[in-house]
């Protein structure tokens, strides 16, 4: 287990491995934010999950150190120790490679920004549809605490929410679900990329905790998989990532007192006329995304490069 690099093993060895590794850091690194945050901030955890629409700048910059220190050490923290110890390039290992093609940025932004109120038509549809008890209270208690925690009303909230939920967030669950958990699946299911991107996209949605939004963020998983895999670089899932969640931030904090969009943003009631041009230029991006593709080579899920395999071949041959 601990010999130079952990790709001499199975997949499925590796991925114990990683589970494993993700295991530890949480419980060790949890155990520290227990114990570090209130120290730093004179909050105590407890105070943090029971934070109000109402409670006070420092309460809320807190949950935002809180929840940003958490993402690291369940996402980024395990990625990138596990990249290190599997493989000799981690970067690679990871899918951070240069962009092959200037376009790209500039059809993903584009898919990215007519993604959200794709989205968002997608979630005010999904309202519509009857809920038992439990997932309607669900849906009220998700709802209420998103609510709490994104009343921003001053400069170092909007700050600290996009540090967190702009840059922070977007890097460790790319590196985690993208990085690691696209390459396992794709490893185990070979031939169509689909099933390695729906895999790592349900994946991304049930960690969200947010049942009722399952198929929205099933989307956006969906989405964030092929942007990488048509790219070949996991660099421009997290550009897109970061653009979706920096554009939700700036309409929260920027449009707080504009009585519509808060309403429109609360209750997901995008005007048929946007959700209708989105899906239009969504599709459109997309398509042109595919056309310009430079995708993940077919060799992408392997350890070793060809001339390595050859290389212990020859070895092999020699004993």
């Amino acid at each position: 287990m601990f010999n130079k690099y952990w790709r001499e093993y199975p997949w499925f060895f590796q991925l114990f491995q990683f589970v494993l590794l993700v295991f530890i850091c949480t419980t060790f690194f949890g155990l520290l934010i227990s114990y570090a945050v209130p120290l730093i901030t004179g909050i105590q955890l407890a105070e943090v999950s029971g934070i109000t629409y109402n409670s006070g700048e420092k309460l809320r910059i807190t949950a935002f150190i809180y929840n940003s220190t958490v993402n690291l050490a369940a996402f980024f923290i395990p990625c990138a120790l596990f990249a290190y110890a599997v493989h000799p390039r981690p970067l690679r290992y990871l899918g951070i490679r240069p962009v092959a093609n200037n376009m790209h940025w500039l059809i993903v932004l584009f898919l990215s920004l007519a993604a959200i109120p794709v989205i968002s038509g997608m979630a005010g549809v999904i309202d519509q549809l009857p809920l038992s008890g439990d997932l309607q209270k669900m849906k009220e208690t998700f709802a209420q605490q998103q609510k709490a925690v994104m009343n921003l009303q001053t400069p170092a909230e909007f700050i600290a929410a996009l540090l967190m939920g702009a840059l922070i967030a977007p890097m460790g669950e790319e590196l985690f679900f993208r990085g690691v958990m696209m390459k396992f699946a794709a490893k185990r299911i070979t031939g169509s990329i689909f099933w390695s991107v729906l895999i790592s996209g349900v994946f991304f949605a049930f960690m969200h905790g947010n049942v009722v939004g399952f198929i929205p963020l099933l989307v956006s998983g969906l989405m964030l998989g092929y942007i990488y895999y048509l790219t070949g670089s996991l660099v421009l899932s997290m550009f897109s990532h970061f653009v979706v969640n920096a554009t939700q931030i700036c309409l929260i904090y920027f449009g707080r007192n504009n009585d519509e969009l808060v309403r429109m943003m609360d209750s997901n009631d995008t005007p048929w006329g946007l959700f209708l041009a989105a899906i239009a230029i969504f599709a459109a991006s997309f398509y042109w995304l595919w056309k310009v593709r430079t995708p993940l080579p077919k060799n992408w899920t392997e350890d070793f490069t060809p001339e390595e395999l050859q290389q212990r071949s020859q070895e092999n041959k020699l004993f």
